[in-house]
Parts: structure tokens; sequence; C-alpha cells
């Protein structure tokens, strides 16, 4: 029987990699509901989510970039 790929990765890497998936998921969601709200919002309501995904945004960014960093790290160990 075959071996899976998957026991060739390393736990932590295994877990680093979630990890990028779920911040990218996250970013992704963040970037749809700017999208949808547009430049110009209507309501108060809608000023006040743009700027709260905006900065959500940036943040998960800043994360995303962090992990991926320390993955490679991790890889090249």
């Amino acid at each position: 029987m075959a071996e899976s790929s998957l026991s060739n990765i390393a736990p932590d890497s295994l877990c680093m990699s979630v990890m990028l998936s779920e911040l990218e998921a996250d970013l992704a969601y963040c970037d749809a509901r700017i999208t949808l709200i547009g430049n110009d919002p209507d309501t108060p309501y809608q000023r006040a989510q743009l700027k709260a995904f905006r900065i959500l945004e940036q943040q998960l960014a800043a994360a995303l970039a962090e992990q991926k960093q320390a993955l490679e790290l991790m890889r090249e160990q």
C-alpha cells in the first residue's frame, strides 16, 4: 500500500499549513466584504464596516506574511 504524502510532513509544518489556509480564507472573506460594500458606502453602518474590514484585512495580511516566513524557516531546518 502506498504511503500518504502527509506522512512525510512534520506535524508542526502541517499545523502551520492549516493556519496559513485559515488566514487566507479569512483574508478572502474580508476582501469579499470590502468589495460588496464598495468604495462609496451609503450608510454610516457601511462606513464603519468598511473601516473595520480594511483594518482587519491589514492585520490578517501581516499575520499571513509572518506565518509564511515562519513556515519557510521551519522547512529549511
